[in-house]
């Protein structure tokens, strides 16, 4: 590694941890990481019981187990270990984009790396992401390695990383699938067709299956649990829709409004360098494994995504493929370093424009295609529990985790609405409906109208409190769009009470 290619790397990588960290210190945790939250904190007996109605690998849930245990379960404390997962993806992004590619466009693909809105967003959640972006790019970089060198260490290397992703996470096969794609073609193509190349390449591979042999009832579980195929009328428009969704989302993140014209300024670099890439690079084989990588992750996830469980969240895709973004961003490295100084440099710097804007309005709570990352639930809970009386009870939406976890930490008495028949018995002075809005009609919806109206006949008087405001042109383009479901605030919070 040259002086130089330290120095950005250290820079960067300092930039991250800044980045990180105060993402991780200013967000509450949103539903998914509570459900993390609430289940590393209850040890190994309620990590064994959601194993088994849980569509993902126990592993994520045992490593915060018993991470928490040394710096606690809150944000900081969980989210820490996801922050030290992100670093090491910059640094073996780094590293295999010099070995693939050359320092230049392993610098241009760190500095986008490190500043990418969808990446600071997401790398220091409490889940799975930075863990499996950490091992998906070490496998990777791993099997580089081992094909350039033949240094067996390399592949002892990958098989370990190849068999901790599966057990984080059943949709990284695209990875283990997209490794040897790619290896066979990279053996076939150096013409010498050593055999015995071939018999430690798949005996890694068997090796990686063997050691998963524990993680197979595991995955049949989740196969069992997966919900029926979602029945659509335009299957073509879906596919496009979801599509569409993770390329905006990669390339310019999910906190700039499709309204915003610098949205499309971004799109249009991302687009014209990817292309670029791909025409200039067409004979390179290791930028194929760029393409391959990409490519499968995406299908896998568009795949994951049609069950009658996701129907409305659709929109986790970006997340969930998160573990294919640093190789997304050396294939657009890829395409600037190979431009004219000048030309390349400007395309940087528009991305960088872009992606501060992103950051803004990440740090501001502006324009969040999802406002349910914008909830501060330790406001919206402190404040219940300063102006609750003594006898006050909190209803929960059904379909909101993070509620309940959130009224839990601050020590309220939280219900769900079917619990509403036992809880009038008592009479209490106030009630605090929280209503977490979603886009789409849940199946415990009607009985939740009901059972509003219902405490709105008992009591007299009630206030509405406001919080996480959907900004106006994305509840446009959401509700004319992809026909969504539209809401003025992501949470309404209303004080029920008698005079």
């Amino acid at each position: 590694m040259t002086r130089s290619g330290t120095f950005w790397l250290f820079t960067l990588a300092i930039l991250l941890v800044i980045l990180l960290l105060s993402s991780a210190v200013q967000k509450s945790f949103w539903e998914d990481e509570t459900l993390t939250a609430h289940t590393a904190a209850g040890g190994l007996e309620r990590i064994s019981q959601l194993a088994k109605r849980d569509m993902h690998p126990p592993l994520m849930y045992i490593v915060a187990s018993y991470w928490g245990r040394l710096f606690g379960y809150n944000e900081l404390g969980l989210r820490s270990l996801s922050i030290i997962f992100a670093v090491l993806t910059l640094v073996f992004a780094y590293l295999f984009a010099s070995e693939a590619f050359g320092q230049r466009t392993a610098i241009f693909a760190i500095i986008l790396l490190a500043i990418s809105p969808l990446f600071i967003m997401y790398a220091h959640n409490a889940r799975y992401y930075s863990f499996s972006a950490f091992l998906t790019i070490l496998a990777v970089y791993a099997m580089y390695r081992f094909e350039s060198s033949n240094r067996f260490i390399y592949l002892f290397i990958y098989i370990a990383a190849c068999t901790v992703l599966l057990y984080l996470i059943f949709l990284s096969i695209s990875v283990f699938l997209a490794c040897n794609f790619w290896w066979f073609i990279q053996w076939w193509r150096k013409g010498s067709h050593k055999f015995s190349q071939v018999v430690y390449w798949l005996s890694a591979q068997a090796a990686v299956l063997v050691l998963f042999i524990a993680g197979f009832r595991y995955l049949l579980n989740a196969i069992q649990n997966y919900p029926n195929v979602i029945e659509f009328q335009n299957w073509l428009f879906d596919i496009l829709k979801r599509t569409a969704f993770w390329g905006y989302s990669f390339s310019v993140s999910e906190t700039i409004s499709p309204t915003n014209p610098i949205a499309w300024i971004g799109l249009l670099v991302v687009f014209g360098i990817a292309i670029f890439a791909l025409w200039i690079n067409r004979k390179d084989i290791n930028f194929w494994l760029l393409v391959i990588m990409v490519m499968l992750i995406l299908i896998f996830n568009l795949v994951a995504s049609f069950n009658v469980r996701l129907v409305s969240t659709w929109q986790n895709i970006s997340y969930r493929s998160l573990y294919a973004l640093p190789f997304f961003l050396i294939w657009l490295g890829t395409g600037i370093a190979k431009m004219k100084p000048n030309v390349g440099l400007i395309m940087t710097g528009i991305l960088v424009l872009v992606y501060g804007v992103g950051l803004f309005n990440y740090f501001s709570n502006n324009q969040f295609i999802r406002p349910m990352f914008t909830v501060n639930w330790h406001e919206i809970i402190q404040n219940i529990s300063s102006e609750a009386q003594a006898d006050a009870v909190v209803i929960c939406n059904r379909g909101d985790v993070a509620c309940g976890y959130y009224s839990k930490r601050y020590e309220l008495d939280t219900y769900r609405s079917n619990n509403w028949e036992d809880i009038k018995k008592d009479d209490p002075s106030e009630v605090w409906w929280v209503q977490s809005n979603i886009a789409r009609e849940g199946k415990h919806e009607a009985q939740e109208n009901t059972v509003f109206n219902n405490i709105s006949k008992q009591y007299v008087q009630s206030e509405t409190f406001n919080y996480a405001p959907q900004d106006p042109s994305i509840r446009d383009f959401k509700s004319r769009f992809l026909n969504l479901r539209e809401y003025e605030y992501r949470v309404n919070v209303i004080r029920f009470y008698n005079p």
